[in-house]
C-alpha cells in the first residue's frame, strides 16, 4: 500500500475534477499530443502494484487526450470529454504530469497534490507504451498495458 500512495496513480475511473498546476516550460505539440484509449483488467494493474481494491475501481476500458500541454478524461464509450485532467510536459522520452486538489472532494486514490510523476514513453505504430523511471515518482496503472492512438 505505500508504494501505491508513494508512485500513485491516476484515477481516470473517477468523476472529480483535477485542475491543472503550473506546468514547467513552453506549451506545444508533442509526439504525445491525441487520443489514447486502453482497457485495464483487475489482474494487469494489481501485476504493476495497485492494490487489489483499487485495481477493482480502475478495471476497464479508459481514454484521455493530450493536448497542447492539458490532459482531458474522455467517456470511453460515448467519446465525449468529461474533464480537464491536468497538465503534462514531455523532454525527449520523459512526460511530467502535476494535479493540485480539485475543488471538491479528494484527489482520486494514489495521487499527491503538488507533486510530479515521470514516466518514461515510447510510440511504436500508434501504439503507446509507458514505463517506470528509477527513483522518480510514477502513475503505476499507465504502464500496465499499451495504448491506442484513437486520433
Amino acid at each position: 500500500m505505500k508504494r501505491f500512495l508513494q508512485n500513485g496513480i491516476l484515477a481516470l475511473a473517477g468523476a472529480a475534477l483535477i485542475t491543472p498546476a503550473a506546468a514547467a516550460g513552453g506549451v506545444g505539440t508533442t509526439k504525445l499530443d491525441g487520443r489514447w484509449r486502453w482497457v485495464w483488467t483487475r489482474a494487469e494493474l494489481i501485476r504493476v502494484g495497485i492494490p487489489p481494491a483499487a485495481a477493482k475501481l480502475l478495471a476497464g476500458p479508459g481514454m484521455i487526450e493530450f493536448k497542447e500541454g492539458r490532459v482531458y478524461k474522455f467517456d470511453p464509450r460515448t467519446g465525449r470529454v468529461q474533464f480537464a485532467a491536468g497538465r503534462f510536459t514531455v523532454a525527449r522520452d520523459v512526460a511530467t504530469f502535476v494535479f493540485r486538489a480539485p475543488g471538491h472532494g479528494p484527489p482520486p486514490p494514489g495521487i499527491v497534490p503538488g507533486l510530479r510523476y515521470q514516466l518514461r514513453w515510447s510510440i511504436y505504430r500508434d501504439r503507446l507504451t509507458w514505463s517506470e523511471l528509477p527513483h522518480r515518482t510514477v502513475l503505476l496503472a499507465f504502464t500496465a498495458v499499451p495504448w491506442t492512438r484513437v486520433r
